[in-house]
């Protein structure tokens, strides 16, 4: 009889680990994609920036269990799923070894790549998202997210970033200031986009590198460019060849400031601070702020309540330039301050 129940036990607790790694993928059109593939679909098992994927196409359930497991999930480096009415990605978390990521042309409101952080290329264009959360991807070279809903995003931290199309969404502000390789931008359709700072010591492209539409044209509020300094007359005249006839300041001095905050949002002083910085406004919906040193690293989380002040104590950290990066319901937005 002791016998009997130590096999039972044994069984119980194979099947307890085999079940643990199972990945809960609550989309069913995910789901199925994943599983069974498609035309719009293709998997691969490798991936390179240079040359796209492999020949070596996979189909991800291997074990054709209707499932799909970690150890699955974990042989993928490149995934490409379009036109498959997707509205959530819960478990592509798992996959953490991908390079290579295309989800356009579905119906995705939210997606967390905070895992991913081997990610070369995304291509989540065409989708229903409001916010883009980018920290972290640090091998991030390319990404194209046009016709959505961005509110902001963030590219600090970010130091192999070259190419980025994010025309027709919402965004307020564009800055590449710490993206030494950046060189290609596409952002036009952002009715609210008031400033782009692509000063980073590298050429710009400038419209010539690309089949995409690359002029920064239909965005009546921009009124602010900074550029290095020897890139300026290489920018005037691609500005005039899209038809910006609006006035627009362009230098190089690129102030730093706070990104896009409303005057009912957060404001951040004293900037350059000494040690402490004060926060004010703290209620206006935004749930928490990161900082982030000059290299990217997250040093700190702090959540902000129902107070209307908060601060933030940079006085034991070295002098230099800090991330804040506020997040809440509405998406995040971010501001840079100096430490004296």
């Amino acid at each position: 009889m002791k016998s009997k129940h130590i096999i039972f036990f044994i069984l119980f607790l194979y099947c307890t680990l085999l079940n643990a790694q199972i990945i809960n993928i609550p989309d069913a059109n995910f789901k199925n994609k994943l599983i069974n593939g498609s035309t719009d679909c293709i998997f691969a098992t490798s991936y390179t920036y240079s040359t796209g994927y492999s020949n070596d196409i996979l189909v991800v359930d291997t074990n054709h269990n209707g499932e799909i497991e970690q150890s699955e999930a974990l042989a993928i480096e490149f995934m490409k799923i379009s036109f498959a009415s997707i509205s959530d990605v819960t478990g592509l978390e798992y996959f953490t070894n991908l390079k290579g990521l295309t989800l356009a042309n579905n119906q995705i409101t939210a997606v967390n790549l905070a895992s991913l952080t081997k990610l070369e290329q995304i291509a989540i264009q065409q989708n229903q998202l409001t916010s883009l959360n980018l920290t972290g991807l640090i091998n991030l070279k390319r990404l194209w997210c046009w016709n959505n809903q961005i509110f902001n995003l963030n590219f600090y931290g970010l130091p192999n970033l070259k190419i980025v199309y994010c025309s027709h969404n919402l965004l307020s502000s564009l800055d590449f200031m710490d993206n030494p390789l950046f060189e290609d931008l596409g952002c036009n359709y952002n009715p609210n986009l008031t400033s782009i700072k692509i000063k980073n010591n590298h050429t710009q492209l400038f419209g010539s590198q690309t089949a995409l539409n690359q002029c920064w044209n239909n965005n009546p509020n921009l009124n602010y460019i900074c550029a290095d300094a020897a890139e300026i007359p290489a920018l005037q005249s691609f500005l005039a060849s899209c038809n910006m006839t609006q006035a627009i300041t362009i230098d190089s001095a690129c102030a730093l400031s706070v990104e896009g905050f409303a005057k009912n949002e957060v404001s951040v002083f004293p900037n350059p601070s000494t040690g402490v910085v004060y926060l004010e406004n703290t209620n206006s919906g935004f749930k928490t702020v990161q900082v982030f040193n000059s290299i990217g690293q997250l040093i700190s989380t702090q959540t902000l309540g129902v107070a209307a002040s908060a601060s933030i104590d940079l006085s034991n950290y070295s002098k230099g330039v800090y991330l804040l990066n506020f997040q809440g319901e509405k998406g995040s937005k971010s501001c840079k301050v100096v430490k004296d």
